[in-house]
């Protein structure tokens, strides 16, 4: 009867483990998409440059306009 206990405990333990690798697996890959469609720091600070140049630019129309 321990035995079968033993058994089952290994068992469900076995499935928890599975079960968690799977969802380790797809955050994992979830992860690695993110990271592909994300844009690198030097692209970010690229924008960023672009935009507040565009804005400056904006501003100082409006100022001689």
């Amino acid at each position: 009867m321990d035995e079968r206990l033993w058994c089952r405990s290994l068992q469900r333990t076995l499935a928890e483990l599975r079960d968690y690798q799977q969802k380790h697996d797809s955050w994992k890959q979830q992860q690695q998409k993110l990271a592909l469609e994300q844009a690198s720091r030097p692209e970010k600070i690229e924008q960023t440059v672009s935009y507040e140049t565009h804005k400056m630019r904006l501003a100082n129309e409006g100022v001689g306009g």
